[in-house]
């Protein structure tokens, strides 16, 4: 038995790579002869294949390539709807413009407001292609900071969900509510217009409630697991 013990020791150690070559050929003269060790060997194996596996489905089986596919994604996906929102501001100029009478009044109000929120998103995306070109090449550091983003895109997509409905019925009320506005200004075309601005923004509140949000946190759980 205490020498059984004594080979199973061996064994271990050389699962490890840290028997001597000297103990080798004593090592394998034994198990040869010896089934007790034999059957130790197999279960030391078998073991150690399951926690190579389970280190392996720790670090990610996926490999570093397609976690930066992911991250460069997100980040075109933020650079395409700043476009999108960048044409959508412009359009806007004109029609609000000639409902208003004053093409000057819309392009201010719009210029002020979409420019600076439009200015901090791109503040925002040029600081996560940085944070990504500086990003480590091991898979983990890069799941890190896809998390990272993930998370600042769910917390501003939760913050437009309460933002919108509010925003579009402030503005419904005032258009529709008996405050002096000036003669320049088309008080029924701006009434429709706000109309139409406030199921635009309720419809972009349930667009994200229930299409983005979901699938962010799908994406962010799935990068998770």
């Amino acid at each position: 038995m205490e020498g059984c013990d004594a080979f199973e020791l061996a064994i271990e150690m050389r699962l490890h790579g840290a028997l001597p070559s000297e103990q080798g050929p004593a090592l394998e003269a034994h198990l040869a002869t010896c089934e007790r060790c034999q059957r130790f060997l197999r279960r030391a194996e078998e073991t150690q294949r399951a926690m190579a596996a389970s280190s392996s489905a720790l670090a990610g089986a996926v490999p570093p390539e397609r976690t930066w596919e992911q991250l460069q994604r997100l980040i075109r996906g933020e650079r395409t709807w700043l476009w999108g929102r960048a044409a959508f501001i412009a359009a806007m100029v004109p029609v609000v413009g000639f409902l208003s009478g004053s093409f000057l009044l819309a392009a201010g109000v719009f210029g002020v407001i979409g420019g600076g929120l439009l200015t901090l998103r791109v503040l925002d995306n040029r600081r996560a292609a940085r944070d990504a070109a500086l990003v480590g090449s091991s898979r983990g550091d890069m799941l890190a900071l896809y998390r990272q983003l993930l998370e600042r895109r769910i917390a501003r997509a939760s913050r437009m969900r309460r933002v919108l409905p509010v925003l579009g019925i402030t503005e419904l009320t005032l258009t529709s509510s008996r405050v002096p506005w000036p003669k320049s200004l088309d008080k029924e075309s701006m009434t429709w217009f706000a109309v139409g601005v406030c199921v635009l923004c309720i419809g972009r509140a349930l667009y994200l409630s229930f299409q983005v949000l979901p699938t962010l946190r799908r994406e962010l759980g799935a990068s998770q697991s």
